[in-house]
């Protein structure tokens, strides 16, 4: 056709009008990409980067509440910088980082034992991960039982000889070294998990082939397992500071929270906090804690809050990491550093920032408003589906296609359903930081009488009740019952999901 004729053949080309450009597979593919990213990132920016952005404007201007806020430049920075408390405050941020340096190694080499066939590894794996399960408050009621003089840890080591022992609580050269290990003692599992998931996704071959060549365990571990599981082990180790042993460790202080629980006003007056009861049958102290921090409306509360979360959670972090492992447009790597970036940014930090938003919104004290603000950045679910995505051979998408289907037709009809065993892992993570988060229930849902949850109705026995552990101790465990039940008969499930949902470099 000569050149006249291919204009003339171009310019009688029909326009294609919008809803036509929209059924195009380019067109699909926009459409797809907003539609998916558009709710993500809405709640990044909201939640995260514009009460840091507000953070820092307000970091320029003076505490005046009462009036016009003064613009004063870095003078609150060279305030902060001369005082020497704050220095003191960075120091003790130094405990943190090197207890989180020693929670990544103890996880790491439980992980890589526990990988192999061990005798007794499936009550080891569950004896570890356990803690996390439990509540924060639940965990500070545990282990100040657990620490207060003459209590538990004071008996324990009685038994073997120890007498004079500090205040663990009180005394400034051994307290910060003492919370620390609290912490690790919580968050241990949950890196555990996570190493035997990434630990167990490495191809079987390698571990065959390098047995011929003659490598001993440790040259299997350094050349096989640290390289395989590298991304893992840095994505724990950020987790691990930005947040900042056996079973029998692990189990003690559930073990005397357990005794205690049963034990009647008597008892628990006149006895060892280390001597058994009489009776393993007094429920006096679950029915009045039940009772008293109203547990019926709290687990109802927290259950209808859990389930929410964990849908928009799941759909959320499927869809962005679909977006951003299918398809390339400009901005994608730049997306994927926002998220990796927001886990950097103390979410603590930010709180007056984004109460300040959550109640210009009206958001404040409401069920609806708590779960949108729990929705929020979620990275390490995101790159669990991204990572799982990647296994996904691309060709699924294709034949769909080819097939007729939409790009919406194949994520949710073909590769969804094929997303188990990572929203298995998402689940489970999501699910337990949701069930026991304290801070935020406590600040946003403030009407006790309509929005009590699991977490805050602990709260309760502090005050009044705050030296009669045997109500504690069945409060703590009446929180516990729920975890300890999914966790028991679906332990074997969590654990194939963390190994095939693991995130692998």
């Amino acid at each position: 056709m000569s050149g006249p004729q291919a204009t003339q053949a171009s310019l009688e080309r029909p326009k294609l009008t919008f809803l036509q450009k929209c059924k195009t597979m380019r067109g699909q593919q926009i459409i797809v990409t907003i539609t998916f990213l558009l709710l993500p990132l809405l709640l990044l920016f909201l939640f995260t980067y514009l009460p840091f952005f507000k953070m820092v404007q307000f970091s320029f201007y003076d505490r005046d509440y009462l009036r016009v806020r003064r613009f004063v430049g870095l003078k609150n920075y060279i305030d902060v910088f001369s005082r020497d408390d704050c220095f003191e405050a960075l120091k003790l941020s130094l405990y943190y980082m090197g207890g989180s340096v020693v929670q990544i190694a103890l996880a790491l080499l439980f992980a890589t034992i526990l990988s192999f066939k061990v005798r007794g590894s499936k009550f080891f794996r569950g004896a570890l991960y356990f803690p996390c399960l439990i509540c924060g408050i639940a965990v500070g009621f545990i282990f100040k039982f657990f620490l207060n003089p003459g209590f538990v840890l004071d008996t324990i080591l009685s038994w073997v000889g120890i007498t004079e022992t500090p205040n663990w609580l009180e005394n400034q050269a051994i307290n910060n070294i003492v919370l620390v290990a609290c912490s690790l003692w919580k968050y241990m599992g949950q890196n555990i998990v996570l190493f035997i998931g990434a630990i167990a996704s490495v191809d079987p071959v390698l571990y065959e082939a390098a047995e011929l060549d003659g490598c001993n365990a440790w040259q299997r571990f350094k050349c096989i397992i640290v390289p395989s599981i590298r991304t893992i082990v840095v994505l724990n180790l950020i987790l691990s500071v930005s947040g900042a042993l056996s079973a029998f460790v692990a189990l003690v202080p559930i073990v005397s929270c357990v005794i205690t629980a049963f034990k009647t006003v008597e008892e628990y007056q006149s006895t060892n906090v280390m001597v058994l009861p009489k009776s393993w049958l007094y429920f006096d102290n679950f029915v009045t804690a039940w009772k008293q921090a109203d547990m019926g409306s709290a687990f109802l509360h927290s259950f209808m809050i859990l389930i929410c979360v964990l849908v928009g959670s799941v759909f959320i972090s499927a869809m962005l990491a679909y977006v951003l492992n299918r398809f390339k447009f400009r901005g994608n790597s730049l997306i994927r550093s926002l998220f990796t970036i927001a886990t950097l940014i103390p979410g603590i930090a930010s709180q007056v920032t984004v109460y300040q938003i959550m109640d210009s919104l009206g958001l404040v004290n409401t069920m609806h408003g708590y779960i949108i603000l729990m929705l929020g950045t979620d990275v390490i679910t995101i790159y669990i589906f991204l990572q799982f995505f990647e296994n996904l051979p691309v060709t699924l998408d294709e034949s769909a296609i080819i097939d007729g289907c939409s790009y919406f037709g194949a994520f949710f009809r073909i590769l969804f359903p094929l997303l188990k065993p990572a929203i298995v892992t998402s689940a489970i993570l999501k699910g337990v930081s949701t069930y026991n988060e304290y801070y935020m229930a406590g600040l946003y849902l403030q009407d006790k009488t309509r929005f009590q949850v699991v977490s805050t109705a602990l709260y309760v026995f502090t005050g009044p009740m705050g030296s009669q552990y045997n109500y504690i101790c069945a409060g703590v465990l009446i929180t516990i019952i729920p975890a300890l039940i999914i966790f028991l008969l679906c332990q074997d499930q969590i654990y194939s999901g963390m190994a095939a949902g693991a995130v692998k470099g």
